[in-house]
């Protein structure tokens, strides 16, 4: 009902009432002292200054309390994916908003750790995403996943469904809570957006990677499939002829697959648990606004980026974890280096068949490093080097000097986090983004790539012997980590900025390019084309009449002159 303007006219009036409210009583109040002697050491002049000097700060204090209570921005951040690695991504954005002075709320999969110091961030646990996800998405530990693209967007209908179903979401949508922005993660789930019509909020999308093809239209943004590899085609920015079309055919495919596939799946969803919301296209041209990607230039090959494209990349690694005694002790004595081996949350090392663990094991057992290895139970015949765990403080153990090597699954967080620190890295992809990520990693020079199918010994032992043996990674990984950490301004800023401009101005859509909206038709300059070729044809088709004629009469005059 009200303006911005006028909104931000009532919060100052109402701030500057309390303040005068709690200035006269801090004066009636102090004006009652009197102690030890206080009205006879003070002049009656003194005493009024000291009072007004009270008075006055109090009242400061109490104004600045009160603007903040009333204006701070209430952000629901919906990272509901089961993946540790989006919990985590999820969790420090918006403890990171939290600490800036935002209202948060997480909807996560997964149940908070600790309890959070902050009064002003609260999380909603939706259970049973996580033992859905290992049940149904498939074994990665196998090589490259068998489960099509198919079978994953009708799995994420039903995991969406099943976190609609659960009873925290379900008392969220009962309750009076109030939301001026969503953070929601932009990942085959959009049937959550019926969430911004139930609380007539914005939405700011978020990335845990690298654009689909299908983010790009919803932002207008352009990436051409020449040098714009999508994230799941194990592409870089140099693709010859055969990868250009191979990652041309993907994107169509996947543009379409999205348009006519998902989205009615989505929509089904949405329908069931928000009846009266708009259909998703409609949700997404009217409530999105923004896209936060998790990317930065000095990780990822430069391209195309439109305003309404906002790099948040790093945002989660600058603060290591504090390391526990033991690990400290361990790291801190180390006489040759450590190397960290930790393949993330989704591939479990326990589950690795024995030839490819052993290839893993009697290498790195053989070599004079201390090993971290990150392994779920016991490790069978451990040799005397290693130490395991099934967790391990990735980003406190990345950040010590003895930290060598990191042996990596090449997931975006992990490769984020060993980039920051300047750790050269062995990338051991599985499935998904990793082999793109990886491939990236091993072009700029601080990574050596191997695909997880062609992990053999002698392959492992080489590029494990490069990594730590030739400089030249570890410098190539420092250059790259300073023009990553080399920012503007602080990621959490930034987003912290753009989200204060969303609410502002009750939205971004002064940063969508027209393309976001044109038809397909005419985004391709189909019509002009069409044209062109018409105007082409009719004077080629003039031409051939004109030359038609002249020949027939030249033949004919000829003709004649013969006779």
């Amino acid at each position: 009902m009200c303006t911005v303007g006028d909104r931000e006219k009532i919060q100052n009036m109402f701030a500057t009432m309390f303040g005068i409210i709690f200035t006269a009583i801090c004066l009636h109040c102090i004006s009652a002292i009197n102690i030890l002697g206080y009205n006879q050491m003070c002049t009656v002049g003194d005493r009024e200054k000291i009072q007004n000097m009270f008075a006055t700060m109090f009242g400061i204090i109490f104004t600045a309390v009160c603007l903040h209570c009333i204006s701070a921005i209430n952000i629901l951040g919906v990272f509901e994916i089961p993946s540790k690695s989006v919990h985590i991504l999820g969790h420090e954005l918006l403890l990171g908003l939290a600490k800036r002075g935002f209202n948060v709320t997480l909807m996560s999969s997964f149940p908070p750790e600790k309890q959070e110091a902050n009064s002003n961030y609260t999380h909603i646990y939706l259970d049973g995403l996580v033992d859905f996800k290992e049940k149904n998405y498939g074994d990665h530990t196998q090589g490259e996943s068998k489960f099509g693209m198919l079978s994953l967007i009708n799995a994420q209908k039903n995991l969406v469904n099943l976190g609609m179903k659960t009873k925290n979401f379900q008392n969220l949508l009962k309750s009076d809570s109030k939301f001026d922005i969503i953070i929601q993660t932009y990942a085959l789930n959009e049937a959550y957006l019926g969430l911004a019509h139930h609380f007539d909020a914005r939405v700011i999308g978020f990335l845990p990677f690298s654009n689909f093809p299908h983010a790009d239209d919803l932002t207008g943004n352009t990436a051409p499939y020449s040098y714009v590899p999508i994230p799941f085609g194990g592409f870089t920015q140099n693709m010859n002829f055969f990868q250009r079309t191979a990652n041309s055919l993907a994107a169509t495919f996947m543009r379409i697959l999205h348009k006519f596939y998902l989205l009615p799946r989505q929509e089904e969803i949405l329908k069931m648990y928000f009846p009266h919301a708009p259909t998703l296209w409609e949700l997404q041209k009217e409530r999105v606004d923004l896209l936060f990607t998790n990317v930065h230039f000095g990780i990822e090959s430069p391209r195309p980026k439109t305003p309404n494209i906002i790099q948040i990349g790093g945002y989660h690694v600058q603060k290591p974890e504090p390391l526990q005694n033991d690990l400290k002790k361990y790291l801190d004595d180390s006489k040759n280096g450590v190397v960290f081996l930790g393949f993330g949350s989704n591939v479990k090392t326990s589950k690795i068949p024995k030839e490819k663990l052993d290839i893993l094991v009697n290498t790195l057992g053989e070599s004079p490093f201390d090993i971290l290895f990150k392994y779920e139970g016991v490790l069978p015949n451990q040799p005397r080097n290693f130490k395991t765990n099934d967790w391990f403080p990735q980003r406190g153990i990345l950040a010590h000097p003895k930290t060598k090597l990191f042996i990596s699954h090449g997931g975006k967080s992990s490769l984020d986090e060993s980039l920051y620190f300047g750790i050269p890295t062995l990338c051991v992809s599985f499935y998904g983004d990793q082999k793109k990520n990886c491939a990236e990693m091993a072009e700029y020079g601080y990574a050596i790539h191997l695909p997880y199918q062609q992990l053999t010994r002698d392959s492992f032992e080489k590029a494990f012997i490069a990594l730590t043996q030739n400089p030249i990674y570890k410098e190539k990984a420092k250059f790259r980590a300073e023009l990553f950490r080399e920012q503007e301004m602080d990621p959490l800023d930034r987003a912290s900025f753009w989200i204060r401009h969303v609410h502002k101005y009750k939205g971004a859509k002064h940063l969508q390019p027209k393309a976001a909206t044109m038809p397909v038709y005419q985004y391709f300059l189909l019509d002009v084309m069409l044209l062109i070729l018409c105007i082409v044809g009719l004077l080629s088709l003039i031409t051939y009449k004109i030359l038609k004629c002249l020949v027939n009469c030249i033949s004919g005059k000829n003709k004649r002159d013969q006779r």
